[in-house]
């Protein structure tokens, strides 16, 4: 399957999922348009040829374009002639708009996935280091194990050699008076000895533990980055929510504007300062509606989903409040 067809088909399958939410308010605003439209491509061949079906209004239309030019038009399965397809050229023009429409979001939608995927790589071989960088760390503290035996036998050699040597100072002095002056210098001298030897193993000991603290240290400030990775993924996801129902809220308020200009009650959508629906009450611009008009706006625009809408709007402000 060529390009060509790939992107008609995904426009195809987008604009299906648009129209399971029913109209949109432009749809809703246009003459004539008063049933969701529903466009599905049937075929596409080599030659650039397209048949489209939807439906509008209570019609069945079916219609073969070469590129965007009408080539044949079905209404209620009922062929129409060549030389009406004039009446018929702001349908096409709308469902032509519309797939391009689509067409441009599924590329956007196609972008935004790459750089999803892109980012959760990075997440991956972010985790692959933090693992290579804890196995590391677990050779490390093996290694200081290791060494911290090592110390501790060979004190017990500088113990065991200090004993013979105090056997051989208590020796030297039964054997001769001569030498025991020397011998106690060199006693005092190996007790020196030993403690300076003493100092420095406690030393070493401390640097050992300050080593492992350390490592504790950066073992908890990578887990925390990880935490702050997944905390910045849900405000992310948080932020895509509220951006997406302020654009409902938004689209659902101008319908309703748009809507009490076409009943006349305002003559123009800058001429809505405020509105306020809500059970019991419609009121526009401060005036309080009739109860049919209020009836039908609480039916329509709260349809048990909502419970009041408050919409302000001054030269500088627009505020709007839905429960």
């Amino acid at each position: 399957m060529d390009k060509k067809i790939l992107l008609t088909h995904a426009m195809a399958f987008m604009l299906a999922i648009g129209t399971t939410h029913g109209q949109t308010t432009a749809d809703k605003n246009k003459p004539g348009v008063s049933g969701p439209l529903e466009v599905r491509t049937e075929l596409i061949d080599g030659s650039g040829q397209s048949t489209i079906n939807y439906s509008e209004d209570g019609h069945r239309y079916r219609m073969r374009l070469n590129e965007s030019k009408l080539q044949e038009l079905y209404v209620d399965d009922k062929k129409i002639e060549p030389g009406d397809f004039d009446k018929y050229e702001p349908l096409v023009k709308r469902i032509l708009v519309r797939l391009e429409k689509d067409r441009k979001q599924a590329e956007k939608d196609r972008a935004q996935a790459e750089k999803d995927r892109a980012q959760a790589e990075k997440d991956r071989e972010q985790a692959e280091k933090d693992r290579a960088q804890a196995e590391q760390d677990r050779v490390q503290s093996d290694k200081d194990r290791q060494q911290a035996e090592k110390d501790r036998a060979q004190s017990e050699l500088d113990r065991a050699q200090s004993d013979k040597d105090r056997e051989q100072a208590e020796k030297d002095r039964a054997e001769s008076d001569k030498y025991r002056e020397q011998a106690e210098k060199d006693r005092g001298q190996a007790q020196k000895d030993l403690a300076q030897v003493e100092k420095d193993g406690v030393q070493a000991e401390k640097d050992r533990v300050q080593a492992g603290l350390d490592r504790v240290q950066a073992e908890k400030d990578r887990a925390q980055a990880g935490l702050d990775r997944v905390q910045a993924e849900k405000d992310r996801q948080t932020a895509e929510i509220d951006r997406k129902q302020a654009e409902a809220d938004r689209k659902m308020i101008n319908g309703l504007v748009d809507e009490l200009v076409n009943e006349k009650i305002v003559a123009t959508k800058a001429a809505v300062t405020s509105i306020l629906l809500d059970g019991d009450q419609l009121i526009v611009n401060g005036v309080k509606q009739p109860d049919g008009i209020h009836l039908r706006f609480k039916a329509k625009y709260l349809n048990g989903k909502r419970t009041r809408i408050n919409y302000t709007k001054s030269e500088t402000h627009t505020s709007i409040s839905i429960d």
